[in-house]
């Protein structure tokens, strides 16, 4: 246990140097470390002129201004006396810390070459083996610190495990065990174990019999006890060498209960908290069939889910409650295509989820031509990447250097949903590092900050919504400099189709299109040629160069998405005015007009429509459509406010929400005039 012996004699004595076992660290103009590398310096608050004073004989007249970025740390080998001189000018009279604790202030000593009280001497003894620190309590100046050892012929004694947990009523715990090295190999080693009820090597119990290398703790009770192990070298004549080895305490840990994990979610990002530390985390996506050991925030994509959590202590022999957390994703749109951008600092982050591009590539898609456009932006570095080139200078992004991503976007681009896929390019463990600032939404410290993940291949990963985000999109961090890649997913609107009074059009395109704000349906004349079944496409996803019927809300606009890929159209009789050839001839044909379709008397088709070849040379009288909703019995009742109105001869029932009819995809989504129903 380290002792504090305040000095306050006017007379102070020259240390004693012996052997190797003294080291002095002076702070005047510089510093100078008496033994390379003993002493470690911060000199973040650098060396001030205010904090002066005289000490055994030498002027300072600089000394380490100790503040929140300065500090001095050492490790001894064997049993210590620290002696620290501290200024008494300006402020130099604040508290300092030793290991983490306030030292109070003493008075200031008489010096004896001066008769003024210029500084203030600290000596600290009994100083354990180990690494120890000096730092600010309120800023201060130090102006000398020596480290003496009492022995250097002691035994070293190496770290003993910290800490352990157990459920009670396990029946045995994990001995703990020392490792000490002796100065002479003929030389013998007597151990002595103490339990403790405090974390102190002071005050201990010697335990009867407890005299090997190690030592099994008692674990019958519920509480907590502290072990530590006192050894002592001696030589063939009995003769004690140097001081006795004293070991770090051990904290024992029996209890009876395991705290549940408490959730934190943001943007489908969870982290998951235990009150009782030492358990272990485990998480599950599919209710408990598996169960996923926690290590870091994860984050839920695209599929909402509910997770369950549970603490386990002794290997599962102490279970928590199981806790439940429903998590709704940031979904992207239907129809979404996705573009990935690289920004990478290190040259190792070759992670693709297209599953092709490297590591140094800008911007990677599979489509070729469909990414020219895009453009990186670095604020800070001048640097422009477009699609195609290469980030030949690799600078991490930290918002705290001025630096900002910008991402210029083609015409037609509506970004939903950009993933951030990122990691520190150096371990840390103090800073809180988050996306602070995405598409111009300041997120700030509301964001669930990464912990120190310097794994390229195993990414954090955040997920954060875009309203349709057109031109430009901004994104920033805060806290230690980062790497990523960013998958934006995104729409490109190629024009739109306007509903009549009924609510219905018909497309054609050369393109393969998204329908946004309608339900796409192909079609099939009945043999009687008095109605047709229309059948909703589950994508909605139209094909290029396919015709298709468009059913929703009246005198409203469908919007047209571009997709990369479209799925071949079933059993489908319309036709396409719109053809590789262009516009086909006139021939006779059936077309919609307003919620049927009439004989075409026009003398040339519509582009980018759609119709029925017609044999009959008799006039067709209003062939009427019939939406067949494919919703299957009692499904509409999973709709809020839905009431089912009819039952048609098919066999399917119709639901009407608010007066307006409910639609169902064969992909089991209800829409309302295009519009998805939660």
């Amino acid at each position: 246990m380290k002792r504090l012996l305040l000095i306050f004699s006017c007379v102070l004595c020259a240390l004693v140097t012996w052997a190797d076992k003294t080291y002095t660290l002076t702070l005047n103009n510089s510093a100078t470390q008496s033994t390379t590398g003993y002493f470690t310096v911060s000199t973040g608050g650098g060396f001030n002129t205010k904090y002066t004073g005289k000490y055994n004989g030498t002027e300072f007249t600089k000394g380490l201004k100790l503040n929140s970025s300065s500090s001095i740390s050492f490790t001894n080998k064997g049993t210590a006396t620290v002696v620290i001189v501290q200024s008494t000018s300006a402020n130099g009279s604040n508290q300092f810390k030793f290991d983490g604790t306030a030292v109070a202030n003493s008075t200031g000593v008489d010096n004896p070459n001066t008769g003024d009280a210029t500084v203030r001497v600290y000596t600290i003894t009994g100083v354990a083996v180990g690494t120890h620190s000096i730092t600010n309590d309120g800023e201060t100046g130090i102006l000398y610190v020596s480290v003496t050892e009492a022995s250097a012929t002691s035994p070293t004694v190496e770290l003993m495990t910290i800490s352990l947990t157990y459920a009670y009523g396990t029946p045995t715990a994990t001995p703990l065990s020392v490792d000490v090295t002796k100065v002479n190999d003929n030389d013998v080693l007597e151990y002595q174990w103490y339990v403790n009820s405090s974390n102190s090597t002071d005050g201990g119990t010697a335990i009867t019999g407890a005299n090997s290398s190690s030592y099994t703790p008692d674990i019958s009770a519920v509480g907590i006890l502290y072990y530590y192990c006192v050894i002592v070298e001696k030589d063939g004549d009995g003769n004690q060498v140097g001081n006795p080895a004293i070991t770090n305490t051990a904290a024992i840990e029996v209890i009876a209960h395991v705290e549940s994990p408490v959730f934190t979610e943001f943007n489908g990002t969870v982290q998951l908290d235990c009150a009782t530390t030492a358990a272990l985390v485990l998480y599950s996506l599919d209710n408990g069939a598996t169960w996923i050991e926690y290590t870091k925030p994860f984050t839920v994509l695209d599929n909402d889910v509910t997770v369950q959590a549970k603490a386990t202590v002794g290997g599962g022999a102490l279970v928590s409650e199981i806790v439940s957390h429903d998590v709704v994703a940031v979904k992207k749109k239907s129809g979404s295509s996705s573009i990935v951008l690289y920004y990478d600092a290190t040259n190792n982050f070759s992670l693709d989820e297209n599953g092709e591009g490297q590591a140094d590539a800008a911007l990677v898609g599979k489509d070729g031509t469909e990414y020219e456009g895009w453009t990186i932006q670095v604020t800070g570095t001048g640097k422009t990447i477009s699609y195609g080139t290469a980030i030949d200078e690799k600078t991490t992004i930290k918002g705290s250097n001025g630096r900002q991503m910008s991402i210029l976007m083609p015409p037609g681009v509506c970004a939903n949903r950009i993933t951030l896929y990122s990691y520190v390019n150096a371990e840390q463990t103090t800073d809180k590092v988050y996306w602070k600032e995405v598409a111009g939404v300041n997120y700030g410290t509301n964001s669930i900050a990464m912990a120190s993940w310097s794994d390229a291949a195993n990414p954090d990963v955040r997920v954060y919504p875009l309203d349709d985000l057109e031109d430009e999109m901004t994104f920033n961090n805060a806290g230690r400099q980062l790497c990523f890649y960013a998958v934006i997913d995104y729409t490109i609107v190629h024009g739109s189709v306007s509903l009549n009074s009924e609510g219905y059009a018909t497309y054609s395109g050369a393109e393969n299109v998204y329908i946004s704000g309608a339900q796409a349906y192909t079609c099939v004349l009945n043999d009687d040629k008095t109605t047709i079944d229309a059948q909703p496409i589950a994508s909605n996803v139209v094909p290029a160069y396919n015709g298709v019927l468009l059913y929703g809300k009246p005198n409203t606009t469908a919007t047209l998405i571009y997709q990369s890929s479209a799925e071949a159209l079933g059993t489908n009789g319309l036709k396409p005015t719109t053809t590789a050839d262009g516009v086909q001839p006139l021939e006779v044909a059936l077309a919609l007009n307003g919620k049927e379709f009439n004989l075409y008397t026009g003398s040339a088709f519509v582009p980018n429509k759609a119709y029925f070849p017609w044999s009959d040379s008799s006039q067709a009288k209003g062939i009427t459509i019939n939406l067949l909703d494919m919703i299957d019995e009692g499904d509409a009742d999973a709709i809020d406010a839905a009431t089912v109105e009819e039952e048609t001869k098919t066999g399917v029932k119709k639901a009407v929400v608010n007066g307006q009819l409910v639609i169902k995809s064969a992909n089991g989504i209800f829409n309302m005039a295009g519009a998805r129903i939660k």
